[in-house]
């Protein structure tokens, strides 16, 4: 069994810039580092589920500018440039900060991720009907995302990563089959930071599953069931850029896959702890042979 996943969302080229430490304000420091890479957080999760060996289509925008000749053809070696929609906005782009540690600092600025609009959505209705789960994230219009939960929510399984945290209306909210938040975007959503209160409130609004991601931590999953908790995988991080994003698209390609959500968590803890050990974004998302040969 391998169910059709479609991924509505952001493709951005990442200027990744790596440094001793984050600069303090107006202070100037050296890099010791640059990449230049194909990124965004729709991309990232669009190609870690078609790299858990799922069925991946992916609806994104990109401008006809010297960026958008750069990522088609990223998007065209995946297998991913079937539903690329082209528009006058220039492509998305992201400027990341990494320190030593590995954490990260991220500017974004949305160009032509903005053009996907519910026009759009319509204009593709024929890969809605035909998918039986969706990705969305909150790096396209946020009106747009209210359209898909609002119209699939009912029909589909539908996988809502509220990243970056924006405002969402209560009834688009509930329609999520699977609510993926960290620990920060849980607290913006929710205005607690206990994850339990937080996931319990979420359920009470009429959402299915909260699974959130704690980083070193692991990920929980609450639901009518009651709680789960995957244990992360120790390992020494280099960068955390699509770490989520990782552990997101294999959950969601496990799931098309057949696994329950306990062993779909498991692969994908697996999947982001060997992301952090690399660089950059879409180069860090390890292939399913790599999973699976990997010992951590």
């Amino acid at each position: 069994m391998n169910k059709e996943i479609l991924v509505v969302g952001s493709i951005n080229v990442d200027t990744t810039i790596y440094l001793d430490r984050f600069p303090k304000e107006g202070e100037t420091i050296n890099a010791s580092y640059k990449s230049v890479a194909a990124g965004g957080k729709g991309s990232n999760q669009a190609f870690a589920a078609k790299r858990s060996g799922a069925n991946v289509h992916f609806l994104t925008a990109l401008g006809k500018d010297q960026e958008g000749d750069f990522l088609l053809p990223i998007l065209q070696k995946e297998g991913l440039d079937q539903n690329v929609v082209f528009c006058d906005l220039p492509t998305g782009n992201a400027t990341i900060l990494v320190n030593q540690a590995g954490q990260n600092e991220i500017m974004i600025m949305e160009g032509a991720n903005g053009f996907i609009s519910p026009a759009v959505i319509e204009e593709k209705r024929e890969l809605f009907e035909k998918a039986q789960f969706i990705v969305l994230q909150n790096e396209i219009s946020m009106a747009t995302n209210e359209y898909i939960l609002k119209r699939y929510g009912d029909s589909k399984t539908i996988l809502y990563n509220p990243a970056p945290a924006k405002k969402i209306s209560q009834e688009a909210l509930r329609k999520a089959a699977y609510l993926i938040p960290n620990e920060t975007e849980l607290a913006l959503l929710t205005g607690t930071s206990n994850i339990e209160e937080g996931a319990r409130y979420l359920l009470s609004l009429g959402v299915k599953n909260v699974l959130v991601t704690v980083g070193s931590q692991g990920s929980y999953l609450f639901n009518s069931k009651g709680q789960h908790h995957c244990a992360p995988h120790l390992v020494k991080a280099i960068d955390t850029v699509a770490a989520g994003d990782t552990y997101l698209g294999y959950f969601v390609g496990s799931l098309a896959q057949g696994l329950s959500s306990e062993k779909a968590m498991e692969t994908a803890s697996k999947a982001s702890a060997i992301a952090v050990t690399k660089k950059g974004a879409l180069p860090s998302i390890p292939t399913k042979e790599e999973v699976q040969a990997a010992h951590i």
